[in-house]
């Protein structure tokens, strides 16, 4: 799974079996995540797959929070319960 941060406050990304896209806003650590994130509507060769690209969505977008750890992996975490995310910057 994939996750991209655009300068113009769009975010894309591949979510498993689909891609995604929407909007965000970043104001210090403050992430602001659009709820209604797009995404195509191909089916996963196993349901286990869509089950997690499903709760993969449903995460991303409660993020509250953007942080970068001492490996310098982009970390997204949101209110008590809501998860975290973690991403490793990939060659361009």
């Amino acid at each position: 799974m994939t996750l991209t941060l655009g300068a113009d406050g769009r975010l894309h990304g591949d979510s498993g079996c689909n891609y995604y896209n929407g909007s965000y806003t970043l104001e210090g650590e403050t992430l602001g995540v659009s709820p209604n994130l797009v995404s195509t509507m191909r089916a996963c060769v196993a349901d286990s797959m869509m089950q997690q690209e499903q709760a993969f969505l449903k995460t991303l977008a409660q993020m509250t929070a953007a942080t970068l750890d001492d490996t310098g992996a982009l970390v997204l975490s949101g209110a008590e319960g809501a998860g975290s995310l973690k991403f490793r910057k990939t060659a361009e």
